[in-house]
């Protein structure tokens, strides 16, 4: 069994011990700490199918998130498509991607890519995607629209 303290201390612990036990405290041994290794912490899951949305509105494209975690990488998206260049109108954070006034052909192409990469299509407003990216509140989007409250849909 592994010491504590110095031996001076030792020698105070037990003649406080002495006397508490001439007080009428009573002490009981106890049992040993079984020292266990725990295993190192599990890594985050993974963003799930349905953790991972796009939507195309018009000529703009929106990839999106539920959760801080796998974005889509950008790289994937052949140069060609002019998607994520420095001439094309795109924004980026953590949650979300905006791309703005793309050729249809290369959005075509780019929902291919998204859905190949585990994403699926979810159709939201685009003040709401908008609103989604600006402030990252999931529940905009979990949330019926206004009509569809209206009308039981």
């Amino acid at each position: 069994m592994e010491r504590v303290g110095t031996p001076a201390e030792r020698e105070v612990a037990k003649l406080i011990v002495d006397y508490l036990k001439s007080r009428g405290y009573v002490f009981y041994r106890r049992l040993p700490v079984e020292r266990r290794i725990e295993p190192p912490p599990e890594e985050p899951p993974k963003i799930s199918e349905e953790d991972k949305f796009y939507s195309r509105q018009g000529r703009n494209l929106f990839i999106y998130v539920r959760e801080r975690g796998d974005m889509i990488d950008l790289d994937l998206f052949p140069d060609e498509l002019g998607l994520f260049g420095p001439e094309s109108a795109w924004r980026l954070n953590n949650k979300a991607v905006i791309v703005s006034d793309a050729e249809e052909g290369s959005l075509d192409r780019a929902e291919a890519i998204l859905e190949e990469n585990g994403f699926r299509r979810w159709d939201h407003a685009e003040d709401v995607l908008v609103h989604y990216f600006t402030r990252g509140d999931f529940s905009v989007l979990e949330e019926p629209t206004i009509g569809a409250q209206a009308y039981g849909s």
